[in-house]
């Protein structure tokens, strides 16, 4: 099992003013040894209170698309304030439907994560695949894959993303699981008192608020147990051999390229993290 400490985990966030979690997935080691590449994938939450600083930090990073997952009601509260460099892409992945049969949903009618990961893993892997085929594409990175928290939307894209790429399991809940680490508490009492508003029980809510990693494991599993792999499951959602290769073109490197790559605190750089 790999071992992966709150010090390295902390080394990844980028110190975006406004934000809480967003990280770069860069430096995991895959199970073949080749390492994600640095500064092309950031995971986060929702960016609509990025200042002028934060829009500056990401111009030199410099951040070309930003992924939102959230659903209509969210962006229009909360739109992205990005650098006008930044195209916006939205996949909202709770109600994206590929066509009008698709099932419908209130992600409020949810009472559980489980039973949000599992809706999600069953019935909205293309809008998963959508994403990953934004990815793919050169011109879109570095790219910001954003939701509310980071925690749910993006961390089960993320953990298909870096399951796809070769990083072992435990890796993956433990980048899942780091949300811990960011989301304070002043940010979940916004939540709870969201969803309090809103009708949900309060006291029951507060379990959707945890990101332990068995939930990661799960969907991994369910994956698997549905498709045999990661790959599988992706491509029977339509993402084609060629995007999944411009995947790890694009995002997977030699050990020790990334560090060459990315001396530490560059003037293009400073503030952005290496790790």
């Amino acid at each position: 099992m790999t071992t992966i400490d709150d010090t390295e985990i902390l080394a990844r966030r980028i110190p975006l003013d406004g934000t809480l979690n967003v990280r770069d997935i860069g430096g995991y080691v895959t199970l073949d040894g080749r390492v994600i590449a640095r500064r092309r994938v950031l995971r986060g939450d929702a960016v609509h209170l990025v200042d002028d600083e934060g829009r500056e930090l990401l111009t030199r990073l410099p951040l070309r698309t930003s992924i939102d997952l959230r659903e209509p009601d969210e962006r229009t509260s909360a739109p992205d304030r990005l650098n006008e460099e930044a195209r916006l892409v939205s996949i909202p992945l709770f109600t994206y439907q590929q066509n009008a049969d698709d099932e419908a949903i209130d992600r409020t009618e949810f009472n559980s994560l489980d039973d949000v990961y599992r809706f999600l893993v069953s019935s909205r892997g293309a809008a998963v695949v959508e994403v990953l085929r934004e990815l793919s594409q050169p011109e879109s990175t570095p790219a910001l894959v954003h939701c509310t928290g980071g925690k749910d939307r993006t961390g089960i894209v993320i953990a298909l993303l870096l399951s796809l790429l070769g990083v072992p399991d435990d890796v993956i809940a433990r980048d899942y699981e780091a949300t811990s680490l960011f989301l304070t508490p002043a940010f979940h009492e916004t939540i709870l008192a969201g969803a309090e508003a809103s009708g949900r029980d309060r006291a029951s809510f507060v379990a959707m608020l945890t990101c332990e990693p068995y939930l990661i494991h799960d969907v991994l599993g369910a994956v698997r147990e549905s498709h045999g792999d990661v790959e599988s499951y992706l491509v029977a959602h339509g993402l084609s051999t060629a995007e999944i290769e411009q995947l790890r073109e694009l995002l997977l490197e030699e050990e020790g390229v990334a560090d060459r790559k990315a001396p530490a605190e560059s003037p293009a750089t400073e503030g952005v993290s290496n790790v």
